[in-house]
């Protein structure tokens, strides 16, 4: 089972308040500095689209990718709803990000919303960034975002509650971590409570989301292993300088030169 299994049927709920815009204009924006004239785009871990939605209204081609069939099942759902220009440059599958392979090259591949913290195994983290490198032309890039180790180590995960109220559904979802400070990783135990104004039904659901967290001299030693360069990271929507504060980072690379 994995990490979405459940909670793919409210995640578009909880994110409402995401602004997938913003976020894709700070991609682009590192798009236009590394990859000038980039017009394809290899989403991994799409999700059910957000970002690659975002990215297709630009105008670029996307094909989106994501290992839980229910977000991909939730992806064209949405998709349908676009203007058929739009939905004509999207194509979203489901596989596995850390051990996919594709002959189709692309401008730049993202993996964003904390999806390269999902891989938690070093094989895992490691495969993520090899699809990458395959499915790039040379003069590509691969832009994510990531949990940044000393900030988390500084900061500490603490529980947190959110509650949201859409379209007659009512949701509380509680989030309580722990840290395993031996393996880099936040166990994210997360409960949801939910309940169907129209019906009064409700419903109480349990998933455990691990994430990895990362450190620089980490992520440089992971990018060369596979023929990448780091050329730039930073705070998240920012592009600040990283500090003890700056939980969410970005990376960029692209190949050695």
């Amino acid at each position: 089972m994995n990490a979405f299994s459940q909670y793919a049927a409210y995640y578009d709920n909880l994110y409402g308040d995401k602004d997938y815009d913003a976020e894709a204009t700070f991609v682009e924006q590192l798009t236009r500095r590394y990859a000038t004239g980039a017009n394809s785009i290899l989403d991994l871990g799409c999700g059910t689209g957000g970002h690659a939605f975002e990215f297709a209204k630009r105008g670029y081609s996307v094909d989106g990718i994501d290992i839980s069939p229910e977000m991909v099942k939730r992806a064209k759902s949405r998709l349908r709803g676009l203007p058929v220009e739009v939905r004509e440059r999207l194509q979203i599958v489901e596989g596995d990000v850390s051990r996919q392979v594709t002959a189709t090259k692309y401008d730049v591949v993202t993996a964003l919303f904390h999806v390269v913290c999902y891989q938690t195994s070093n094989r895992a983290l490691k495969g993520i960034f090899e699809f990458a490198r395959s499915a790039l032309k040379d003069d590509g890039v691969f832009i994510f975002d990531f949990w940044y180790g000393p900030a988390v180590l500084s900061q500490k995960p603490s529980v947190r509650v959110k509650r949201v109220n859409k379209a007659g559904v009512r949701i509380a979802r509680l989030a309580e971590p722990v840290l395993h400070a031996d393996r880099n990783t936040v166990e994210v135990n997360y409960t949801l409570f939910v309940v169907d104004e129209k019906t009064g039904r409700s419903r109480e659901i349990r998933e455990v989301h691990e994430m990895r967290y990362l450190f620089l001299p980490e992520l440089d030693s992971l990018a060369h292993s596979v023929g990448f360069e780091l050329v730039e990271t930073g705070q998240w929507l920012s592009g600040d300088a990283l500090n003890m504060d700056s939980w969410l980072a970005y990376g960029v690379v692209r190949a050695e030169r």
